[in-house]
């Protein structure tokens, strides 16, 4: 449990650091992308250990595509501000499907940031929000829809 913490404070703290959000007492545990990724290494180790708990084939084959989707995002990178937005949004998801395996949670809880901007707006800006609300959002809209759709249609008469 330890190594994932840890893990997960380093990633967490070198993306803060490349939004400009940490200052100096923030930033006291920040791991390089090397670093990152022989905890990485280590936290297969104990898994094929079965600790912090054993995980299943289908597990297994989850952890394996998200370690390669970090090797992909961090290849010949020395820090994460050297990211684009989109690999760095891709980065934090990718902790938390991680995150979300490791601790065998659901998936609900999961926290899914995307990037947005407004219409008419070239500025873009990060959005997270957890995976029940944007399931939940997600309903609005359809019941929105389909709400205009009937309204649309006007009164449907029985014909007889």
């Amino acid at each position: 449990m330890f190594l994932r913490q840890t893990i997960a404070i380093a990633l967490l703290a070198a993306i803060a650091l490349s939004a400009g959000l940490a200052n100096t007492a923030q930033a006291r545990e920040v791991a390089s992308i090397d670093e990152f990724m022989t905890a990485l290494e280590e936290l297969r180790g104990k898994l094929e250990d079965g600790d912090p708990r054993e995980l299943s084939d289908r597990e297994w084959r989850e952890f394996n595509k998200l370690h390669g989707r970090f090797e992909d995002l961090l290849e010949g990178v020395d820090s994460v501000e050297q990211l684009s937005e989109d690999d760095e949004i891709a980065l934090i998801n990718t902790q938390e499907e991680l995150d979300t395996l490791l601790l065998g949670g659901e998936n609900d809880e999961r926290i899914i940031c995307r990037k947005v901007r407004k219409t008419g707006s070239r500025i873009s800006r990060r959005r997270c929000i957890t995976q029940r609300e944007l399931e939940i959002q997600q309903e609005q809209t359809r019941n929105s829809l389909l709400d205009i759709r009937s309204a649309m249609q006007g009164p449907q008469h029985g014909g007889g």
